[in-house]
């Protein structure tokens, strides 16, 4: 959607009386309308672009009533919500599901280049993305589905809570080829294809000798398996961590997103980011929440998670307080913000583990684990705006 770049103002193409308009503010045409612009080489951080998904067909005519991936209605139908998302997850369980799999993780990871720049370059003095980065962003936002006006007003919707459905379902599909094409590039499974080929051999010779039996195939396996599995379960390690890393990237991308567009600078949204990715890389990797599916919280439940995540940060207050009075120079200060950040976050998060182990949690820390990888993902990231917020 067009939208003015910066505070300012303009000529009403109504009235023709000149109009003071805030950044961000949507523009109107000549018949007072809104419309939708070229964004060019300009960041679509803060922008409504607009999904390829949605121009399938012409609002209002021929088969766009039948036209399900249509998003951009004032209010989606539940039928067209179902069969939208039931088509986004059918590839899926197809011959081409990996090779869907691997399309979808190279258009959410084009979306969070602008945060990676900004990880890379989070010393830097310049506050701006090179043009080609914002170019392949904007790309991964037209090439994602859109949603009806209704849906962006309420949180809480039928069509909402479909399309966190069909997420999981699609994030998981992603996590899984992330870690299998790691796995076959380091050959974990031969391992185990190995070991089955030894006992099968050793079984054949020792069935010769002792005549052959369920025990003795036993024996010949166990000769072999368990150390093939040891081995295989060290060798996938790497892929389940990049599956793991991927996902805490790609989930803290609307995050940068949202500092950006608040006004923070490149390095400021960056470490808070930085510092979310971090925690959410450990709060998968460690406590294992992020393998585990939950029922769906409520939304009393989040704000109380979310409560006990402040309530738990009441003294980072001072720690970032510190940093930045300190005589550090400015980019030690950021370091040591990111690095605070991240074991702070840790810390908030450990506690979870056990409890999560157990069965032993507190209402908060069930509240924290009931919900869906996407509900502890967005608590972590309030752990790093919080944090952000009381230093000040």
């Amino acid at each position: 959607m067009a939208q003015w770049e910066e505070d300012g103002e303009h000529i009403d193409p109504i009235t023709g009386l000149t109009r003071t308009h805030k950044k961000g503010d949507y523009k109107l045409n000549e018949k007072g309308t809104y419309y939708y612009e070229t964004l060019g080489n300009r960041s679509a951080i803060g922008k409504e672009v607009l999904s390829i998904f949605d121009t399938l067909s012409v609002d209002g005519e021929g088969i766009n009533k039948y036209d399900f991936f249509d998003s951009d209605d004032v209010k989606k139908s539940a039928a067209g919500v179902i069969a939208k998302n039931v088509a986004a997850l059918i590839p899926l369980f197809t011959p081409l599901g990996t090779a869907y799999s691997w399309a979808l993780i190279a258009k959410e990871f084009s979306k969070a280049l602008p945060m990676l720049y900004g990880f890379a370059t989070i010393l830097g003095d310049s506050n701006e993305t090179p043009k080609w980065i914002n170019n392949v962003a904007a790309f991964g936002a037209k090439m994602s589905t859109g949603t009806s006006q209704y849906a962006k007003e309420n949180t809480f919707s039928f069509e909402n809570f479909g399309n966190l459905i069909a997420d999981v379902a699609l994030q998981w599909g992603q996590q899984k080829a992330i870690a299998e094409g790691i796995n076959k590039l380091r050959g974990s499974t031969d391992y185990i294809k190995k070991a089955q080929e030894s006992a099968e051999a050793l079984y054949k010779v020792k069935s010769r000798e002792l005549g052959a039996s369920e025990e003795l195939w036993e024996v010949c396996k166990n000769k072999f398996l368990p150390e093939a599995q040891k081995m295989a379960t060290q060798a996938s390690q790497l892929g389940r961590d990049v599956s793991m890393a991927y996902m805490a990237i790609v989930s803290n991308s609307d995050l940068y997103n949202d500092m950006r567009n608040q006004g923070l600078s490149k390095s400021e949204a960056a470490a808070i980011s930085l510092g979310s990715t971090l925690g959410m890389f450990g709060l998968n990797k460690y406590t294992g929440l992020g393998e585990i599916f939950f029922d769906d919280a409520t939304d009393d439940a989040v704000k109380m998670a979310r409560l006990a995540i402040k309530e738990e940060m009441k003294d980072a207050g001072n720690m970032f307080t510190a940093i930045k009075n300190s005589n550090l120079s400015e980019p030690n200060k950021l370091l040591k913000f990111i690095k605070t950040a991240s074991d702070k976050a840790g810390n908030v998060m450990s506690k979870f583990s056990e409890g999560v182990k157990y069965h032993t949690l507190n209402f908060a820390g069930k509240a924290f684990g009931e919900g869906l990888e996407e509900v502890s993902e967005e608590l972590i990231s309030d752990v790093s705006k919080q944090i952000y917020e009381l230093a000040g």
